[in-house]
């Protein structure tokens, strides 16, 4: 009977205790609303709440870099009309210039404002956002363009890569947010037909005037037309983000699915449990008195 007895009064035990830990963890969830207050609550939801908030941190990682993008895509779109504008302005220099008749005064008046636009063009080559240059590829460091002397004449030198700067914008997924300098300002002959118009005011030479005149003309179309492609980069991006926006929405609810608490079902859980720990409660107790009674006969 002892035996027996005992054994009756470590079930009874056992269940009071799991009854007990039911109500304080309903009673935790309704002071914390949340399913999860310790991994043993929900091994699995758990796991895949680790999951999604991880798909999630990535996703606003792309959003983070798609935020500099835009600003990235803005600034180089601005500094690459201005670039057009002073192919714009040389060109109309040249173009006053073709029939050489301007005295030397003037001519040398006209070759120090080419090389004031010179100046100019190596200042919007070598922009900056946040400290880093938008048009040295990935050598963002390190200022793309410096201008020296050759041979007693001026050259404007390239310390950048020859790699267009991209961003992640998913998983496997990149966008170019920045054409290298190399591509943009020396390969279209930018500053070299400056230099050349320069040099051909201050000799006089109007068919090497009207010649840089009809090569500046196509730089500031070359340019129109970076900033026309700049334009569609933009539209994709915002594009991206829209989806992007879909998706963490989607994320976000199934994390709060998983991690928050109904609160009213978890209020009437707590009840239903209060009411089976006590009903529990009595019945054990005179489970116990009945139980002594038959042992003292």
């Amino acid at each position: 009977m002892r035996v027996s007895t005992q054994a009756l009064y470590r079930g009874i035990e056992r269940r009071l205790l799991t009854l007990a830990d039911q109500l304080n963890r309903s009673e935790e969830k309704v002071a914390t609303g949340r399913n999860m207050n310790r991994p043993s609550d929900n091994p699995v939801g758990l796991v895949s709440a680790l999951g999604l908030r991880n798909s999630l941190s990535r996703l606003e990682q792309y959003q983070r870099n798609m935020d500099m993008g835009k600003i990235w895509l803005d600034l180089s779109s601005t500094a690459i009309e201005q670039a057009g504008k002073v192919a714009q302005q040389a060109q109309a220099i040249a173009l006053n210039l073709q029939d050489g008749t301007q005295s030397a005064e003037m001519r040398s008046t006209l070759a120090n404002e080419v090389g004031l636009l010179l100046d100019q063009a190596v200042s919007l080559g070598n922009t900056q956002l946040a400290g880093k240059y938008i048009f040295a590829g990935y050598n963002t460091n390190t200022q793309p363009f410096t201008k020296t002397q050759i041979g007693g004449s001026d050259a404007v030198q390239y310390n950048g890569d020859g790699n267009d700067f991209q961003i992640q914008v998913g998983p496997q997924e990149s966008l170019e947010i920045g054409k290298n300098g190399q591509e943009l300002f020396i390969d279209s002959d930018f500053f070299d037909s400056l230099i050349r118009l320069k040099q051909a005011i201050e000799n006089n030479d109007p068919t090497a005037i009207q010649q840089e005149a009809t090569r500046l003309q196509g730089v500031e179309d070359f340019f129109n037309a970076q900033v026309s492609d700049i334009g569609i980069r933009q539209s994709r991006i915002l594009e991206k983000q829209d989806i992007l926006k879909g998706l963490k929405l989607n994320f976000q609810n199934q994390i709060d699915d998983l991690e928050n608490a109904d609160m009213t079902q978890a209020i009437l859980e707590v009840q239903e449990r209060q009411n089976a720990y006590e009903v529990a409660l009595a019945a054990s107790s005179k489970i116990m008195e009945v139980s002594l009674l038959d042992y003292l006969r």
